[in-house]
């Protein structure tokens, strides 16, 4: 797996994690995820 493709599964699992607990911090991840991808291509 490429370092991009385990960003990706990384996010994607934790969004899995907070979606039952906090929807609220989801939406917050998912707008950092974004972000992160339209600044500067990478997210650490």
């Amino acid at each position: 797996m490429s370092v991009g493709a385990l960003i990706e599964f990384y996010f994607k699992l934790i969004i899995c994690i907070t979606i039952a607990e906090e929807p609220e911090l989801l939406i917050l991840v998912a707008l950092q995820n974004l972000s992160c991808k339209t600044i500067n291509n990478s997210c650490l």
